[in-house]
């Protein structure tokens, strides 16, 4: 795992420039640094290693080809690297260097080329290479966007990094703020892939390759779709018996843990005790004789604390667990820090324990597997439930009806709701009960799956309300051409659909970002077994009611789960990993929330109704309501311009 950045097509090798990029991402990789700068206004390529196989100087970069073509800056692992060496070393004899990942890359790239190669890799990886025969640099992001990859078309040429601290260290980025970004990031909590937060600065998107060419332009395309994998799922579906499904996931599964526990380092788990990774640290512990690593945190509000579950887990497993209970100046650290931490805003509160749990790994593991992804490819949130149980009922219902009766539903005070609440069906025993009617208010209305999906999964259903009247920045045409075709139809397989929004939206621009930067904080690397491409593919084929069954998502991997689990540890309701945020911002993080939402400092982001973030404020410190999203999400914007994203 390593920090990578470059830039190409300017008149001068940079050298204060590189290393001014490399410092920002030390952090990714305290273990090494490299500069390398192409002859003939080539490319100046940057590396920082964090040393993970092949800990020696022969894996170090940048690293160039035995022929001399091909000169890469890497970031991530390639799992089935040591088949790829086989497979190359039957074609000829290679003298090898070392026993890096990168050089069997390299060597695939040299035997096979790039788009011949890139089909052909299980991995996590963000890398450039510098093709110097056509004289072509080459930026390339994995399947699922497990690792970032940020880049600036300049009109001298083009700037890419890992992060955009370090790219903001080129001279051609001016950080200006991009309305189109702060407006879906307002939307979705994070800023969606191909836009950041800065205008004309772009993330490449999940499966995705740019060219720069000698003549300056700049072409993108799709190597790999999960839209497309999608479909070819839908269209050959599993026809196999419960069973013989439940056999071909441990099958799968297995494989991919078994290719992602290998390291030369210290590796280990995150544990939190739900179905994902408790499965994984399952699969784990199955492979290894020796006690496995695992880390989790607590919480002393019993709403949030899932450290009990962990610990029965871990205890049953047998696996080696450390935990920490998390306290108020634990969390009030991290908040000053989110800013350097992320470089762009990001507004999933679970970003909080997520910075600790790695920083509690990083103590003891140099890898962390986690359960991240088990959601979107097996159907775990309740948004897919809901789909799968209520969607064809409701949508059968005519619109005017359904929209009458969202009108009578939001026009009831939520507080009387809430006094009512305890004698009503349904009702009783939720948690501002009033509130969530009226969330359901507007979902029975929705007029299709997708706006369904799209209330379901707002932060701000409506982020012009504070906005205002702006304009969309326009992307640039060339990346029309990498956009990820159509494939489901929402109505007919409402389920499928929802998991492939999230799959292509949620997932790596929220839960992924979010976990690749609070590890590679604190220079841990994160690994995700269950976005190994042959698990989401056979994912795809399985029929809904392997997904969700007799009300409850994830049936596959829970019924896997229950092979090496007692159902007493499996069979619990859904927790997210969260924090008590709600309530902090009513007590220790007041003071700092109310300075980052003043008038002022919300100005300077692009926020102009005032009166009605100060309606939420008040609203939420009365106790009236739980506005902690949407807030969450501003304060995190003002607080990052303010300290120094701007």
């Amino acid at each position: 795992m390593c920090g990578i950045a470059g830039f190409v097509g300017h008149s001068l090798a940079r050298e204060d420039v590189a290393c001014a990029m490399a410092r920002q991402l030390s952090h990714r990789g305290p273990d090494g640094y490299g500069v390398w700068h192409a002859a003939d206004a080539g490319p100046t390529l940057v590396h920082t290693r964090l040393a993970i196989v092949d800990l020696d100087q022969t894996g170090a970069q940048p690293m160039h080809s035995r022929s001399g073509r091909y000169t890469i800056t890497f970031n991530g692992e390639i799992y089935n690297y040591a088949n790829l060496r086989s497979t190359l070393e039957t074609g000829e004899n290679i003298s090898w260097q070392g026993s890096s990942d990168t050089e069997v890359l390299l060597a695939a790239i040299d035997a096979w080329g790039l788009d011949a190669t890139l089909p052909e890799l299980t991995g996590m990886f963000a890398f450039s290479v510098w093709d110097s025969q056509l004289r072509e640099l080459h930026l390339v992001r994995d399947r699922f966007g497990e690792k970032p990859l940020y880049a600036a078309p300049l009109e001298q040429g083009l700037v890419f990094a890992s992060e955009l601290s370090a790219l903001r260290e080129h001279p051609g980025i001016s950080a200006e703020l991009s309305v189109s970004a702060v407006r879906a990031y307002l939307r979705h909590g994070s800023v969606p892939a191909p836009r950041s937060i800065y205008r004309g600065v772009y993330k490449l998107e999940p499966g995705t390759t740019w060219c720069w060419s000698a003549n300056r332009a700049i072409s993108a395309r799709r190597w790999w779709s999960t839209s497309r994998a999608a479909l070819a799922g839908r269209q050959e579906p599993f026809e196999g018996t419960d069973a013989e499904a439940v056999d071909t996931l441990d099958d799968r599964l297995r494989e991919a843990v078994s290719r992602q526990m290998l390291a030369d380092v210290p590796l280990g788990a995150f544990l939190s005790g739900g179905v994902d990774s408790s499965l994984i640290v399952a699969l784990m512990q199955s492979i290894t004789t020796q006690p496995v690593r695992t880390f989790s945190m607590g919480f002393r509000d019993p709403r949030f604390d899932e450290a009990p579950y962990a610990k029965a887990v871990a205890a049953e497993l047998g696996t080696d667990h450390v935990e920490h209970y998390v306290n108020t100046d634990d969390v009030l650290g991290v908040v000053e820090e989110l800013p350097r931490i992320y470089s762009e805003p990001h507004a999933d509160s679970s970003q909080l324990p997520t910075v600790l749990v790695a920083r509690l790994a990083r103590q003891h593991v140099t890898v962390a597997l986690s359960g991240d992804a088990g959601d979107e490819v097996f159907a775990g949130y309740n948004r897919h439930v809901l789909a799968a149980a209520r969607w064809p009922t409701l949508a059968r219902i005519p619109l005017p009806l359904r929209g009458a009766a969202a009108s009578l539903l939001a026009s009831l005070p939520g507080a009387a709701i809430d006094r009512i609440a305890p004698f009503l069906p349904g009702l009783s025993g939720l948690d501002r009960p009033g509130e969530k009617l009226h969330r359901d208010a507007e979902l029975i209305a929705a007029q299709s799956v997708s706006q369904l999906y799209d209330g379901l999964s707002s932060v701000w259903r409506n982020p012009d309300e504070i906005l205002g009247d702006v304009s969309d920045e326009p992307l640039p045409e060339f990346l029309s051409a990498a956009q990820e075709p159509d494939s489901l139809c929402p109505d007919s397989d409402p389920v499928a659909f929802m998991m492939l929004r999230d799959q292509l939206g949620y997932l790596p621009n929220d839960i992924l970002e979010k976990v690749d930067r609070a590890a590679m904080s604190c220079s841990l690397e994160t690994r995700v077994p269950f976005l190994d491409h042959h698990v989401v593919e056979f994912a795809w084929s399985i029929p809904e009611s392997m997904r969700v069954r007799s009300g409850r998502g994830k049936w596959l991997s829970r019924t896997l789960l229950a092979r090496y689990l007692p159902t007493e540890l499996i069979d619990r309701p859904k927790a997210g990993f969260s924090i008590p945020l709600h309530d902090l911002l009513r007590g220790s993080l007041r003071e700092w929330a109310e300075s980052a939402i003043g008038e002022s400092a919300l100005q300077a982001v692009g926020i102009s109704n005032h009166a009605r973030v100060n309606e939420l404020w008040q609203a939420h410190l009365s106790g009236r309501a739980d506005h902690t999203a949407r807030l969450w999400s501003l304060l995190v914007l003002s607080d990052w311009a303010s300290r120094g994203g701007l």
